[in-house]
């Protein structure tokens, strides 16, 4: 049986902005591990580096933080895998999802995960979106629709984009639509100061729904 290996490294972005509590944060990755028809791998395997221990079933949950690697040794060529990290409010994940897939072949595969941390620059503020269904008859895997519009103080709509982070992570710019949950959230950074803002729930009082918000609407505060 040939066999192979993958190394996952992770590192955090933009160094000067961290401090030592920065340095030594853990984020969570979730490895899993099938054979060519999409069953969990049979048997155990090494993993070495800045931890060590086996993985068995397929499955595996690990912390790391700051300048870690992991080497998972002798996959069988052919097997594939998954890695995907849990979203961190305050930082952006390369790859932009957290997921990495791959099929193991005769070569090694690295897979290199860096976060970026993000702060409000001078002059600018953030806007913290939220979803919560209460209710025991509330559907809480349903998907609700968000657009935010954002204007200067004399109502011309901000032509850019700016980078949003939590349950979700990418950009969005004024009008864009973004959908959660249940307990998700994202937080858009960088906005400028004074910017006006409101949201609009598309599903607002439907579907036998009763909604309610707080600060949908309001200005930007650095």
């Amino acid at each position: 049986v040939h066999t192979c290996g993958i190394l996952i490294s992770f590192r955090r972005g933009h160094s000067d902005r961290l401090n030592v509590a920065d340095s030594n944060l853990v984020f969570l990755f979730h490895v899993s591990l099938t054979d060519e028809n999409g069953s969990p791998l049979f048997g155990s395997y090494h993993y070495t580096g800045s931890k060590e221990g086996t993985i068995t079933g397929g499955q595996l949950d690990i912390e790391l933080k700051h300048g870690d690697t992991v080497t998972i040794h002798t996959l069988p060529v052919g097997s594939r895998y998954t890695i995907r990290e849990t979203q961190t409010e305050g930082y952006i994940t390369s790859p932009q999802d957290g997921v990495e897939t791959g099929v193991i072949t005769h070569d090694s595969h690295n897979v290199l995960y860096e976060n970026e941390k993000l702060v409000d620059e001078p002059g600018s503020g953030h806007l913290l979106l939220r979803k919560t269904v209460t209710g025991t008859r509330g559907d809480r895997n349903r998907l609700f629709n968000f657009t935010v519009t954002l204007t200067d103080s004399s109502g011309q709509e901000l032509t850019g984009s700016y980078n949003y982070d939590g349950s979700k992570q990418g950009t969005i710019k004024s009008g864009d639509r973004i959908s959660l949950k249940h307990d998700e959230s994202v937080t858009i950074r960088n906005l400028p100061e004074g910017t006006l803002y409101s949201i609009r729930e598309w599903e607002a009082d439907m579907d036998g729904y009763t909604t309610s918000s707080n600060g949908a609407s309001g200005e930007i505060k650095a």
